[in-house]
């Protein structure tokens, strides 16, 4: 399995998964840094379950705020303004970086949607903090902005990721919370519900990580591609109106009369183009949702190969591109059921064991 530490650097020599207790239906699993706060994460997981009484727990929900409890009062102290201004060095080295290549306004395109995160905004420079790679023609209070949801889009890919699972006391389906932990802010652990499930009736293939390649195999149609696709149409349209506007001059049309012909165009390009976009998307969830709907009649073996060989894949992927190599080709596996509790299928450098 595949570690990040700190110093960003990428080993296949750890453990993922950890069954925290035998006598009930829940496990951790970690992905992203294999620390937190500057210790490890299979140490404090460890610990963790050595101080709870967890059937008197009963729900997922209670051991994940018992376990961030417990990292507030068991890790040290820092504070989230130091935390984001040790990664905010690199983003902006990386965006800089962006600009010089492609130009302010091409970076600044594609993040624009993105929502900020609550607790960036307390930061003490939230109001200025990018005002020194904002160019002076532009409205730097705007762009600040921007580049904060930038920012926020980029820290979902800090942190150390972590998945409670399992299954309540008194339900039949199980739960599950992903979490991204940031720091301990002086005994509050600042950290991302990144998504979650409670007693879930419906299959779902849920990819934890990095899941491109996992969605690419599933539907047949990349992520690259979407993006790809995405900015063509984007480019294009951009194109159309120039030349409209170019042709409009040419055949002497009033300053006014051009302005409300690109209005009416854009109009009606963007409500056009907005549907192909939406039409590659509801493919690539319907996809989805149809082998989810299939994997609840399939057999459990099969189901274990197909995790396996998903992981594998992206980790074959990585290795025939210049992507850095954070997918391990060795994979554990686990399986909790309501019945069964937790139970390992394959362990590192192991064979299956059905």
């Amino acid at each position: 399995m595949a570690i990040t530490t700190p110093a960003n650097k990428s080993y296949n020599c750890a453990n993922k998964i950890f069954e925290i207790t035998s006598d009930y239906p829940i496990a951790i699993m970690i992905n992203g840094n294999v620390d937190f706060q500057e210790i490890l994460l299979e140490t404090l997981i460890g610990e963790f379950s050595k101080t709870v009484d967890f059937k008197n727990l009963k729900s997922i929900e209670n051991i994940k705020s018992g376990f961030i409890e417990y990292l507030s009062t068991h890790t040290t102290y820092t504070s989230t303004d130091d935390y984001l201004s040790w990664i905010l060095k690199s983003f902006k080295r990386q965006i800089i970086e962006e600009i010089e290549e492609y130009g302010f306004d091409e970076t600044l395109n594609y993040y624009s949607k993105n929502e900020i995160k609550s607790y960036l905004k307390a930061y003490r420079n939230f109001s200025d903090e990018f005002f020194d790679i904002i160019p002076e023609n532009k409205d730097k209070a705007k762009y600040n902005q921007i580049l904060w949801k930038m920012f926020s889009h980029h820290l979902s890919f800090e942190g150390t990721g972590v998945i409670i699972a399992g299954f309540n006391a008194d339900e039949f389906y199980p739960t599950f919370f992903e979490i991204n932990l940031h720091c301990n802010d002086n005994g509050k652990i600042i950290y991302d519900e990144v998504d979650l499930r409670v007693n879930s009736k419906e299959p779902i293939i849920k990819v934890f990580a990095i899941n491109e390649e996992a969605y690419a195999f599933i539907t047949g149609v990349s992520y690259d591609f979407n993006e790809y696709i995405e900015d063509y149409i984007k480019k294009s349209d951009e194109k159309f109106l120039k030349q409209l506007k170019e042709k409009m001059i040419q055949e002497d049309f009033s300053t006014e009369n051009i302005h409300q012909m690109q209005t009416i165009c854009k109009i009606l390009i963007e409500n056009y183009n907005s549907n192909i976009i939406k039409m590659i998307q509801y493919y690539r969830l319907n996809a989805i949702d149809e082998t989810s709907e299939l994997t609840e009649f399939l057999p459990k073996t099969i189901l274990w190969d197909l995790s396996d060989h998903l992981i594998k894949l992206t980790a074959l992927k990585q290795k025939l591109s210049y992507e850095n190599e954070t997918v391990s080709s060795e994979t554990q596996i686990a399986f909790i059921s309501k019945t069964n509790n937790f139970k390992w299928i394959k362990k590192e450098n192991e064979k299956f064991k059905y």
